[in-house]
């Protein structure tokens, strides 16, 4: 563990929403964070520096949690510690899914949408190799939801990026596209507790890519209603 702090956590997450929320609740708790997009940046940053713990998402682009934790675990430790625990994070959380996870080298497996005390518990194991008690902390830790609401304006131009990409893809027919940025949406929706819209964000990337155009367009224009009515809420100019 480094002198100074619980420990340095390496997050790998292509989403900054994400990304920002992992580090506003793990630099609450006590830990030094490092934040990276793909599994490129984090293989980079290990040579580069030292880390107690990586958290890697499993799916992003260029090179995906599951090809960087196999390059980590292969690595022969001149450059980093191949023996690093990790800890998965995916929306998908079924037994197959952990243990494809578990499989690929990882430790153990969060499911999103993260909840606070369940990565906080997770973190603190996966440090101590062990179930122990652990450490007190000197204030409760943050609330998901408070660090959304902290975060409100960035969610809204979020939210409204969204529907113009959507719109694109619609008017070009780019249904694997759109089917792409649903699941990318579905994910933030559900760290959100916004059902509704992750329903529709998962209906586009069921559908995307085998339905006819005319319903693809149809779940499309509904998700950029959704969309729309959430960054309105949100505090997003009309």
């Amino acid at each position: 563990m480094e002198n100074g702090g619980k420990g340095h956590i390496l997050v790998a997450d292509d989403h900054h929403i994400n990304r920002a929320l992992f580090k506003g609740l793990l630099e609450h708790d006590g830990y030094r964070v490092t934040l990276v997009e793909n599994g490129v940046e984090a293989l980079d940053v290990l040579r580069a520096g030292t880390f107690d713990l990586i958290i890697m998402d499993c799916m992003m682009p260029e090179m995906d949690g599951f090809e960087a934790t196999r390059a980590i675990r292969a690595a022969d430790g001149r450059a980093f510690d191949p023996g690093i625990p990790i800890l998965a994070t995916t929306a998908l959380a079924t037994d197959q899914d952990r243990q494809a996870c578990l499989a690929a080298g990882m430790n153990d497996h969060l499911a999103k949408p993260v909840q606070a005390e369940a990565l906080f518990q997770k973190v603190e194991k996966l440090l101590r190799a062990s179930p122990a008690r652990p450490p007190e902390r000197a204030a409760p830790g943050p609330r998901l939801q408070d660090i959304l609401a902290s975060m409100s304006g960035a969610l809204a131009g979020e939210l409204e990026a969204w529907q113009a990409q959507l719109r694109g893809h619609s008017e070009r027919r780019e249904w694997r596209q759109a089917g792409a940025l649903a699941h990318t949406i579905r994910g933030l929706a559900d760290l959100m507790g916004e059902v509704d819209l992750s329903r529709l964000a998962a209906e586009l990337e069921a559908g995307a890519e085998g339905l006819p155009d005319a319903q693809c367009r149809e779940l499309t224009e509904r998700l950029i209603a959704a969309l729309a009515e959430r960054s309105l809420s949100l505090g997003a100019k009309p």
